[in-house]
């Protein structure tokens, strides 16, 4: 059996995107080695290159109307395939030659900007209704920004063999949007791949906590939430240290320089640490995680570390609750008092706390394995041509057990913003050549982040 991931991000900068896909690509390979997995590459989501500009200024409706069509014609779909050739060149027969074919949704899956962008539904869209490849789409978090994208979005993920969201709220969006059968499985950054040897890394004295960045930082009150983090780094006695691996999170950390003066604090970036497995041990020694970056959470909750999530992709972290059984409400990022009181009251005994967050990864990676057991039983009986098994209960809650907003607003509580400094690094200038580079060259854009096939 081949198979192939869609929208991999493993080979990104960003240690999120690596951890979760790593994740998923182990996860697959265990258990799908059992069916006969000989076969698993990858078809990286590349960045933005000149040639989607081109191709979306001219033909975006069109694409638009064919990736949401209930019934594409095939007309239609060779048009869309000759675009996809331009634009992946030869990764495109992966996708024809899979027998198996994952979409993994990984980022937010439903926003109307994703409708004709030629590098995001294109793929799984041609393997289902034009090479008629069983599609299962994985790893994924859901927002929808009004009724017509809704819309859309539950013809686009209806047509999949199956739809699975990694947190609760998502599934809850999912399911009243009309997709019935969409399943419950948590991200596959819980059980990302470890080092097996130390990686180059930073060696951490004890006592500090972690800060992370957030999608919607712009948009905090920085004066208020580095208040809040002087509270908790004062009455805990702990060493702030900020971690990022996206370059906008950098202007939290000069903000707190500029608050707090040189000295007040330490920061660790990909730069320095390029691998996420390299993270996991500074993670693992924090007191305290604090931030509004889902994945940071994510694994600092791996490690059995406590976590404050602050605004961002807030249904995310709040969705994590209900797999979790535990507390992980987002705490505003203006409110200091709240903050700090939160800190204190993890770290009361944080003994007993890290033991409720062991227990509650240890629920979620029993609740991933189930999901691996009936995913084998899903694609074993599509590829004999057979209808898919019933899921077990676990993996469809009742909608109604699920929380949700009305449409996961993918930066609600990302109130009007004020006060992030931002100051000029070295590593810009490198940043900014590289991301020309990879608009400039589609060799380059399409190799950057692509990763070997993996054979057995």
């Amino acid at each position: 059996m081949k198979a192939v991931i869609l929208n991999f991000t493993g080979g990104r900068e960003n240690w999120g995107c690596q951890a979760t896909s790593w994740g998923l690509h182990g996860f697959l390979i265990r258990h799908l080695s059992p069916l006969g997995l000989r076969d698993l590459s990858v078809v990286p989501y590349p960045p933005r290159h000149w040639i989607d500009n081109v191709i979306e200024r001219k033909h975006k409706a069109r694409i638009a109307a064919i990736q949401t069509a209930a019934a594409p014609t095939e007309d239609d779909l060779r048009f869309l395939e000759k675009l996809a050739a331009r634009r992946f060149g030869a990764m495109l027969n992966r996708v024809r030659d899979a027998d198996v074919v994952f979409f993994q949704g990984e980022g937010t899956m439903g926003p109307s900007r994703l409708f004709g962008r030629l590098n995001f539904f294109t793929l799984p869209l041609l393997a289902r209704h034009l090479y008629g490849k069983p599609v299962f789409s994985l790893n994924q978090s859901f927002v929808v920004d009004g009724p017509a994208a809704a819309i859309k979005a539950g013809t686009i993920f209806g047509s999949f063999d199956m739809v699975a969201l990694r947190e609760s709220r998502s599934y809850a969006l999912a399911r009243s949007l009309g997709l019935d059968a969409a399943l419950l499985c948590p991200d596959m950054a819980f059980v990302a791949p470890e080092a097996d040897k130390p990686l180059p890394g930073r060696p951490m004295k004890p006592g500090y906590f972690c800060i992370t960045g957030s999608a919607a930082l712009s948009r905090y009150d920085i004066g208020a939430y580095l208040a809040g983090l002087k509270r908790i780094a004062d009455a805990q006695g702990l060493n702030p240290v900020f971690v990022y691996s996206a370059a906008g999170d950098r202007a939290l950390y000069d903000s707190a320089i500029a608050a707090w003066g040189p000295g007040s604090c330490a920061v660790i970036s990909s730069r320095e640490v390029a691998d996420y497995r390299g993270l996991l041990p500074v993670l693992r020694g924090a007191a305290l995680v604090v931030g509004g970056r889902y994945h940071t959470t994510v694994a600092a909750l791996s490690q059995h570390t406590p976590v404050i999530p602050t605004a961002g992709n807030s249904h995310k972290s709040e969705g994590l609750s209900a797999l979790l059984g535990m507390n992980l409400t987002v705490v505003d990022h203006d409110r200091p008092e709240a903050l700090a009181a939160r800190a204190k009251e993890l770290l009361a005994d944080r003994d007993a706390t890290q033991r409720q967050v062991a227990s509650g990864v240890a629920r979620v990676r029993t609740q991933i394995d189930g999901f691996g057991a009936y995913l084998a039983a899903a694609v074993k009986a599509r590829l004999e041509g057979n209808p898919m098994p019933l899921p077990p209960p676990e993996l469809q809650p009742m909608p109604e057990a699920q929380s949700s907003t009305a449409s996961n607003d993918a930066v609600y509580r990302g109130r009007g913003g004020s006060g992030l400094k931002r100051r000029l690094h070295p590593t810009d200038v490198l940043r900014a050549v590289e991301d020309m580079h990879r608009r400039l060259s589609l060799q380059h854009n399409l190799a950057v982040y692509d990763v070997p096939t993996q054979r057995f």
